[in-house]
């Protein structure tokens, strides 16, 4: 039921960080900012974003662009009164 009403949202590695078949900074950051901005236009107070990094530990395309994502990050998620876990 929440899927069907917009409140839960899940996306596998593939469908978040790992579209095109590897990890592109600029497309996961413009994703988390377009979640963050699509829940009050919902009608939604907050939007709670959890992500799991576990695919880091692997080798995959793009990995060696995890630290400058993360602080890059840290940039946008002040923007948002979110919590981001």
């Amino acid at each position: 039921m929440a899927e069907k009403t917009g409140q839960l949202e899940l996306r596998n590695w593939a469908d978040a960080y790992l579209r095109d078949g590897h990890f592109d900074q600029d497309k996961m950051l413009a994703l988390i900012q377009e979640v963050l901005e699509r829940g009050p236009r919902q009608g939604f107070a907050l939007t709670r974003l959890v992500a799991h990094m576990e695919w880091a530990l692997e080798d995959r395309p793009g990995v060696d662009d995890l630290v400058e994502y993360e602080t890059r990050l840290n940039y946008v998620l002040p923007r948002y009164r979110d919590p981001v876990v």
